[in-house]
């Protein structure tokens, strides 16, 4: 296996690519009662459209679904690191069975931006 850093200027196309969220932490929102993520996705939408598998629980639903949404997943996209590990997990070794290579998207701090990581098998 082989991981390498992507230089941010390599990610430009972003029309068509969708970012996928493995698993979406949600909050309860006091003041309006419901469900929100934990984390800001306003910078991550620069990258391309955000799909989120799960959000709060753990894959909600029966095993065809959780396959079948997996097996949606187009080869270009970026994979966000977010969330639990189970469902990150499972997302990138079912784009490594199937298309050989998967792009991480990995919020860092000290940079105050998203850094990539490429996947070989």
């Amino acid at each position: 296996m082989k991981i390498t850093y992507v230089p941010k200027e390599e990610i430009t196309q972003t029309e068509g690519r969708e970012v996928i969220i493995p698993h979406l932490p949600l909050r309860l929102d006091k003041a309006t009662g419901s469900d929100v993520p934990t984390v800001d996705l306003n910078k991550a939408e620069q990258y391309g459209e955000l799909i989120s598998i799960s959000k709060g629980s753990l894959w909600p639903g029966d095993h065809e679904e959780l396959e079948s949404a997996l097996d949606a997943i187009p080869e270009d996209s970026l994979v966000m690191c977010i969330g639990d590990i189970i469902p990150l997990h499972l997302t990138i070794s079912h784009l490594l069975w199937k298309y050989g290579h998967c792009t991480l998207m990995r919020f860092e701090r000290q940079y105050k931006d998203y850094r990539f990581q490429r996947i070989e098998a």
